[in-house]
């Protein structure tokens, strides 16, 4: 097999991603670019050459947070609303999760109380563009709920691939999102008759 060179835009989405995942993390503050350089076999002066400062590296995550989001709106817009509309919508929202686990734990960052990212409603607005794109409904509580425990499922089948668990939770990745996809769509369709306990 050829050795095939890494473009610079590849070493950038590697290190965006990587960084995303700390700031998720460890938060902003105690988040540095030494700590990404290190995370990522690089060095400082080599972050700052391709990225400024902090502040240039996190403004190229939320760059690439957007761009994603828009990307994965515009592909479910050319599907009629309804129920297939909502299955690409999971199947891609799963796919730019397993390539991008970094940026995904800092969207669900952003939702947390106490978060210190910066343009925390940059990635709450991509998030609320997705699920609004899918046709998936928060109008009430319940609808709400649902959603929230169908991309639950879709985080967690992607959190699983990285387990070390005592036994084995790795599946192809056609198979992982198929999987989850038929999950999280039955969470959203089936119906519930809400008992009190």
């Amino acid at each position: 097999m050829p050795n095939v060179r890494q473009t610079s835009a590849d070493i950038d989405r590697a290190i965006i991603d990587v960084a995303a995942g700390m700031f998720a993390r460890h938060g902003y503050a105690q988040t540095s670019l030494a700590h990404v350089a290190a995370e990522v076999g690089y060095s400082k002066a080599g972050l700052i050459k391709r990225f400024g400062n902090k502040e240039g590296l996190f403004s190229a995550i939320v760059d690439a947070g957007v761009t994603i989001a828009d990307a994965v709106v515009a592909a479910s817009q050319e599907m009629p609303e309804g129920r297939e509309r909502q299955r690409l919508m999971l199947v891609l929202s799963m796919e730019v999760a397993l390539d991008h686990v970094g940026l995904m734990e800092l969207v669900l960052n952003s939702f947390e109380a106490g978060s210190d990212l910066p343009a925390i409603e940059v990635f709450q607005l991509q998030a609320i563009r997705m699920i609004g794109a899918g046709g998936f409904s928060v109008d009430t509580p319940a609808e709400a709920m649902r959603t929230a425990l169908a991309l639950q499922m879709l985080v967690n089948a992607v959190r699983s691939q990285s387990l070390n668990a005592p036994f084995d939770l790795t599946m192809p990745r056609n198979e992982l999102v198929a999987y989850a996809v038929d999950l999280a769509l039955h969470t959203l369709t089936a119906p519930v008759a809400p008992q009190a306990l």
